[in-house]
């Protein structure tokens, strides 16, 4: 959250407060809990198609840039989503 407050960027955390169901990466696959919080926030903002929303993981993310450059190398892709994930991504 440090480099996202340095860097100006609005953050909503999602599911916090929540109680954890997603699983234990220990002992078995994720219940996909995440994707849920975040297909529900996206469904609030479904008459916004002009909209872009950036969802990451909160425990490692350390941001490098402000929204301005990630916005800019976003549209560079051309699509309309894009993701990245890791070799293992849970879940």
């Amino acid at each position: 959250m440090r480099t996202a407050r340095e860097f100006n960027y609005t953050v909503k955390v999602l599911g916090l407060g929540e109680q954890w169901k997603g699983g234990d990466v220990a002992h078995t696959v994720g219940g996909g809990q995440k994707v849920r919080w975040l297909k529900q926030e996206l469904l609030k903002h479904s008459d916004n198609s002009h909209r872009v929303i950036l969802f990451v993981d909160s425990y490692d993310v350390i941001f490098a840039s402000g929204p301005e450059e990630i916005l800019h190398r976003f549209r560079r892709f051309s699509h309309r989503v894009v993701f990245s994930a890791e070799g293992f991504c849970w879940p």
